[in-house]
């Protein structure tokens, strides 16, 4: 995996899954680097569990994110397709530390969090993940 010295900002406008898209197109070597990063890290804690079945495995994530927010499964969608990998691939990389706390494979990994109503400013949903 490449070393990263600083932020790199990227603008990407249209549809959900045009936004997707162009993002998968223009980080897809990110990408690619991140999903041999998990397949390295994983490999050693679960030596058993090829890297094709945790990815066919964060289908479970499809149903809910198409109830909730469509929007973002058309983006996650876009993000393959400019990417050049599946769409589970793509759906493991949006939720793989969820897959330790609501699916089907222990992971391990750092926090998720979410807050809304009273608990914001603005009475907004906000959401976050940290990566010690």
């Amino acid at each position: 995996m490449k070393s990263q010295t600083s932020f790199t900002l990227h603008e990407f406008k249209g549809s959900w899954k045009e936004i997707g898209r162009q993002y998968g197109e223009t980080c897809r070597e990110e990408i690619k680097d991140m999903h041999e990063y998990w397949e390295n890290a994983l490999s050693v804690v679960m030596t058993d569990t090829p890297m094709e079945t945790i990815g066919d495995k964060s289908s479970i994530f499809t149903e809910p994110i198409k109830a909730y927010a469509p929007e973002f499964m058309d983006e996650i969608e876009g993000i393959a397709e400019g990417a050049g990998i599946s769409v589970n691939e793509a759906l493991f990389h949006q939720g793989s530390f969820e897959m330790d706390v609501t699916g089907p494979l222990y992971i391990g990994g750092c926090t998720s969090f979410a807050a809304s109503g009273r608990a914001t400013k603005n009475g907004k949903t906000i959401a976050g993940q940290h990566f010690d």
